[in-house]
């Protein structure tokens, strides 16, 4: 089903929309490729739609090439001269103790680092220590949730799905370029409520299938 079924919620989406917009314009990014995603998936799953997902993928396939060959605009290109950027930054003022090289990292360790970094082990002032026990509270509600977690449940539902999709998104492009500890800490909480739904929401729909075991 589509998810714009009338004008009215059309509108309301589109006032959501700028409001984020204005707010962190890489949220309505994340949001819209987690939206795309979904159909893509969905496309896939039904031979007649096919043409159309595979149309797609040429459509974009084709303003890449046309981008880097036409006008040189690279966006690998980009995202590595980005990352350079953030690397030199960082590593002059890694004595701060706050700032990381990112390029010390893999993306996987990157994104612990960003959901859960600083670790009292490597706190190095009160702040840090304070921050550092939040992240263990965090890290012991997130591994609850994830050990009863049911791609199922979240992929029967549009709005879950393209939160879930959302949600990897902006961790992966977020915590690639991830170079300060603190910056970090303020943006993760962008993200981590949105997981909490997530994790709850497939929590209580795995528990509603349950048998009574009193019947």
């Amino acid at each position: 089903k589509m998810i714009f079924l009338n004008k009215q919620k059309i509108i309301s989406i589109l006032l959501i929309l700028v409001g984020l917009f204005f707010i962190r314009f890489y949220i309505v990014l994340y949001l819209f490729l987690g939206l795309t995603l979904y159909y893509a998936i969905n496309a896939l799953k039904k031979t007649k739609y096919f043409l159309w997902f595979l149309s797609f993928v040429i459509i974009i396939t084709a303003i890449y090439f046309i981008a880097k060959y036409k006008f040189n605009i690279d966006v690998f290109e980009y995202i590595e001269n980005k990352l350079n950027f953030v690397t030199r930054y960082a590593v002059r003022k890694i004595d701060l103790g706050s700032y990381i090289n990112p390029k010390d990292y893999n993306i996987f360790q990157k994104i612990i680092i960003y959901l859960f970094g600083p670790d009292l082990i490597s706190a190095q002032n009160l702040i840090q220590r304070y921050v550092a026990i939040e992240n263990i509270l965090l890290l012991i509600i997130i591994i609850k949730g994830a050990l009863s977690f049911s791609f199922k449940q979240i992929f029967k539902n549009v709005t879950m799905t393209v939160l879930f999709f959302y949600s990897i998104i902006f961790l992966f492009v977020n915590a690639y370029f991830i170079y300060n500890l603190g910056l970090a800490n303020r943006q993760k909480f962008m993200i981590i409520p949105v997981i909490i739904v997530i994790l709850t929401y497939s929590n209580l729909k795995k528990q509603s299938f349950k048998p009574n075991e009193y019947k």
